[in-house]
């Protein structure tokens, strides 16, 4: 059921990138790595997907790469960071992110948020 899942990940952090990739071979989900100035012409237009970006990163997480992203994918934007602060969450709401979680959170809970995803909840 989610083979046709797409994974876009905007990771310099080897330990969460190795587990995706794990995940991805394991559940049959397409995985992207994309270079930051790749950023805008390797988004798939498969129905269902995720894009990680990761927060600490500031060639990833950058206002206009972000509007860009939004633009070009309907897939739901999660940014990942070592730790997560009260200000991070504002900002979450006030950028093209849909939600701000913790490194650690996003891969324990992977599978959870895909298959929500996969189920339009």
């Amino acid at each position: 059921m989610t083979s046709d899942f797409t994974l876009i990940s905007y990771l310099n952090d080897l330990n969460l990138s190795t587990r995706l990739v794990k995940i991805s071979q394991q559940n049959d989900y397409h995985l992207h790595f994309p270079a930051r100035d790749e950023i805008l012409e390797k988004i798939p237009s498969d129905d269902r997907g995720l894009v990680i970006i990761d927060v600490d990163d500031p060639d990833f997480y950058a206002p206009s790469v972000l509007r860009e992203i939004r633009l070009k994918t309907p897939f739901p934007i999660i940014g990942v960071i070592d730790q997560i602060q009260g200000s991070w969450r504002r900002q979450a709401a006030r950028s093209e992110l849909d939600l701000i979680i913790p490194k650690s959170l996003l891969e324990q809970n992977l599978a959870v948020v895909i298959r929500q995803i996969c189920n339009g909840t």
